[in-house]
């Protein structure tokens, strides 16, 4: 592989205040594929801050991101997601009046000339569900049916909802193997 390749992405010199709290100041991080990081910190010390500036839910006041090397500023989430990258929050969210389909696909529905592909969307999640060993659950039930099964069952090296939009490229190459390189990143303030 080339070590020389710019990482998956980058963030330079970000900052982001509330008022007159100062959330992030200056803070750079970056992860290149193969790379696994941990942000680590106390309560209010700018981690889940920082991840919503990367996926496009809150703008930077200063600073600047790349994905592969390509500037990147998401003016939204969706706008992030369609260039790779997808933010999957702890505290999961789901729509237990939608079935698992629409929970899966919500917000990226898979659309001809407006109208719903339903049949594409529902391919496109039982074969998720089997790549990530779940063939069990019915696609088409109402979520609220299925709350025995555990939820963490979406969170997996590509999210299910992902496939036909790419979103789970970024994960899928962070997997890819590099060599290990020893860097050193500022703390988050």
């Amino acid at each position: 592989m080339n070590n020389h390749a710019p990482p998956r992405f980058a963030m330079r010199g970000i900052r982001k205040t509330f008022g007159a709290t100062i959330a992030l100041d200056n803070v750079d991080f970056a992860v290149s594929a193969g790379e696994i990081h941990a942000l680590i910190g106390e309560n209010g010390a700018g981690k889940s801050t920082l991840m919503k500036v990367l996926s496009g839910a809150l703008q930077p006041d200063a600073g600047e991101m790349t994905v592969d090397g390509s500037p990147f500023a998401p003016a939204n989430p969706l706008q992030a997601r369609q260039q790779g990258v997808v933010m999957i929050y702890q505290e999961l969210s789901l729509a237990p009046h939608l079935t698992v389909v629409e929970n899966v696909l919500l917000g990226m529905e898979i659309t001809r000339r407006g109208l719903l592909q339903k049949s594409d969307m529902q391919a496109l999640v039982q074969n998720a569900l089997a790549e990530l060993d779940h063939a069990d659950i019915d696609p088409h039930a109402r979520v609220s049916t299925l709350m025995r099964i555990p939820w963490q069952v979406w969170i997996g090296p590509r999210p299910p909802r992902a496939r036909e939009y790419e979103p789970y490229r970024m994960f899928t190459s962070l997997a890819e193997p590099r060599p290990p390189r020893a860097r050193e990143y500022p703390a988050i303030r």
